[in-house]
């Protein structure tokens, strides 16, 4: 089991033709995961892990979207033991 703090970034350009605008906005926000491990045998193991993040709502330009930014991941992982 894990809890944390994630953070994020997210540049962004626009050219309207009279000239070019840009802005990066970096947010952080709130990791959770569960995992666990299953032996194959004694030299191998599998490992398998979800995670989620949320970041909140991002905001672009100075204005808040409304629009919730979050991600979800799963590993699995094979094990070499030695």
């Amino acid at each position: 089991v894990k809890a944390g703090y994630t953070d994020a970034s997210i540049e962004g350009e626009y050219d309207d033709g009279t000239g070019e605008i840009s802005d990066e906005v970096s947010f952080g926000g709130v990791r959770l995961g569960a995992g666990g491990e299953i032996d194959l045998s004694s030299n191998y193991a599998i490992r398998l892990e979800y995670r989620y993040s949320d970041y909140g709502n991002l905001e672009l330009f100075g204005t808040d979207t409304g629009i919730g930014v979050s991600r979800n991941q799963g590993i699995i992982t094979l094990l070499g033991k030695f």
